[in-house]
């Protein structure tokens, strides 16, 4: 868990000073939170957009499986780029 001082504090193994961040356990955030020597840091959670597999499929074929050969999205195979991307456009319409 991440706080901020608001007060100095220092011990055997850390020193801190008013304003400066650590991340150190929540048992012991919350016991520093509670005396008033600090306060948490809310972080901003940065979501993920998920996309279903229909949609990363969709987006992904003429999937290119090597050697000049492509899988389309009906699972055929087709050899040449071109020629695969003409054949997924044909299976889309």
């Amino acid at each position: 868990m991440e706080i901020q001082f608001d007060v100095s504090i220092a011990g055997k193994s850390y020193s801190y000073q008013p304003g400066e961040r650590a991340d150190i356990s929540q048992k012991q955030a919350i016991r520093l939170c509670e005396a008033g020597i600090a306060h948490p840091i809310k972080n901003k959670k940065t979501e993920r957009q998920i996309k279903s597999t229909e949609e990363i499929q969709a987006k992904t074929y003429p999937h290119h499986k090597g050697g000049g050969y492509y899988v389309l999205s009906n699972g055929d195979e087709v050899r040449g780029k071109e020629k695969a991307k003409k054949a997924e456009k044909k299976i889309k319409e």
